[in-house]
Order: structure tokens, then sequence, then C-alpha cells
């Protein structure tokens, strides 16, 4: 239940939200775009811009980072589930509570190594 208190920061929850998913969108769109440009002006022209497939690259895992946030949040994340049938139901909620934290971890580690990635390409 959303008390007074708290609805300012649902609405703010909800607009970061879907920022993110048009921000995802917006990613995917450009790539796809950028791509058949490319293919086009290498096929037909001969040519191509020296700068898009680095860029491809990075627009690749940004996509594949925010996709893996989406899907955490919507808890559409690949999950193997063979552990939460036999724990009984009293700790069901502290083994959920245990899986968002380890996609988490996951998340945080691609994070870091985009990180990386990227400062080593620049």
């Amino acid at each position: 239940m959303t008390t007074r208190a708290t609805a300012p920061f649902r609405t703010l929850f909800n607009f970061l939200n879907l920022m993110e998913e048009v921000f995802l969108c917006l990613l995917v769109f450009v790539m796809i775009g950028l791509a058949c440009t490319q293919i086009l002006l290498r096929d037909v022209f001969d040519q191509g811009f020296v700068w898009a497939d680095p860029l491809l690259r990075y627009l690749v895992i940004w996509a594949g980072l925010f996709g893996a946030d989406v899907a955490t949040r919507k808890n559409k994340h690949i999950s193997i589930d063979i552990i939460s049938h036999l724990v009984p139901r009293q700790l069901q909620s502290w083994l959920q509570a245990l899986i968002h934290l380890f996609a988490a971890a996951v998340c945080s580690g691609l994070t870091y190594a985009a990180v990386i990635f990227t400062q080593n390409e620049a």
C-alpha cells in the first residue's frame, strides 16, 4: 500500500524506470540504424564510417548492461530455479533476496568490466 509519504518516491522511481527503458530502446534503435548504414555504405559505395565499428561495440555493451538491469527489475532474467522447490515456504523470501543480490552482483561486475573496457579503448 502506498502512503502519502512514499507516493512522490514511487512516482520518481516509475519515471526513472520509464527513462531507462526509453534509453535502452534508443540504444537498440541507434545500433540497428548505424549497423545498417555501415553495411549499406560498405556494400554500395565501398566506404564507411571509421568510427562506427568501435561505437557499435560500446553500444552493444551498454545495451547489454541496461537490458540486464531492466530484466532484473522485471524479474525476467535468466534464473535456474532448482532450489526454490526444495526450500520451505518460510525461506522463499530469503531465497528471492539472495537471487536478486546475486543478479545485482553480476550486473555490477559487468558494469565494472565495461568501465575498464572503455578506459582501455580510450
